[in-house]
């Protein structure tokens, strides 16, 4: 399988946020893929150009320039330091998991007290804009699996050049392809050892409980009446999806997180 030097280069690419470490250990979240494009839509914007108008081989040649700035931006590093730029962006879209993170957070935070004198009816969205995933915070977003989709069963036609994999071997063989970026990953979460991590997507548990945190060295517990998985010693959940999860399973999430004295910067 001759995968190109894009996907090597995306392969790379862990997540975002600050992951903390072993003196000031966090929490991390761990989707199953990129929800985004490549081209990316933020790039496109900046030129004003959308992802419609362009030719296929104007595709192509933006997605390998922007995988390069990307790559720049990373500078090596497994996260992406997240600006308060990047953060507004996110902002102004309709993804959801900033809140929906920001509400399990936010009340483990040590300045909580400062969200609720900023907004004392929503502190979370204070969080949200001014701590989450900035250095200092100990929360990040990572994901499984690196090439980007806005949905799982979705292709673009210019991806099989840029990563040299037709969808197909994609989904059929993504574990294997994917068997060295798991083993880092697993890897990273070792050296940073976090307090508690969240993983999302229920389609993908076997992934999570197979392929990430396998037996024997992770029990799991069947599902909860939430459908909440649980690794009880390493403080590991599967849970919905954040585009899906809903305030109860959000709030019983947190109080699991209280129950294993789980406190953040």
């Amino acid at each position: 399988m001759n995968t190109t030097e894009y996907f090597s280069i995306v392969n790379e690419f862990f997540g975002w946020g600050d992951p903390g470490s072993q003196e000031t250990p966090g929490i991390w979240f761990i989707g199953i893929e990129e929800g985004g494009a490549w081209p990316n839509a933020e790039l496109l914007r900046d030129k004003g150009l959308t992802s419609a108008g362009l030719t296929p081989e104007a595709t192509l040649t933006l997605s390998q320039s922007h995988i390069k700035i990307y790559q720049a931006r990373y500078e090596g590093k497994a996260f992406l330091e997240t600006t308060p730029e990047i953060k507004n962006r996110w902002k102004n879209s309709r993804w959801q998991g900033p809140r929906r993170i920001s509400r399990i957070v936010s009340e483990l935070s040590r300045r909580f007290e400062e969200c609720r004198d900023h907004n004392p009816d929503e502190p979370w969205e204070y969080y949200e804009v001014n701590m989450l995933w900035e250095k200092g915070s100990s929360v990040c977003q990572a994901n499984l699996y690196p090439i980007g989709r806005p949905k799982l069963r979705g292709w673009f036609p210019h991806y099989t050049q840029l990563f040299g994999l037709h969808q197909e071997e994609w989904e059929r063989n993504k574990i294997q392809i994917c068997g060295p970026r798991l083993e880092k990953l697993r890897e990273l979460w070792r050296t940073h050892q976090p307090q508690a991590t969240i993983c999302f997507g229920l389609s993908y548990q076997q992934h999570f409980k197979q392929s990430l945190f396998p037996p024997p060295d992770f029990k799991w517990a069947p599902a909860d009446g939430n459908r909440i998985h649980r690794c009880e010693k390493e403080h590991i959940l599967i849970v919905h999806h954040l585009s899906r999860v809903s305030n109860k399973v959000l709030s019983s999430v947190r109080d699991i997180l209280k129950d294993w004295h789980v406190v953040i910067p």
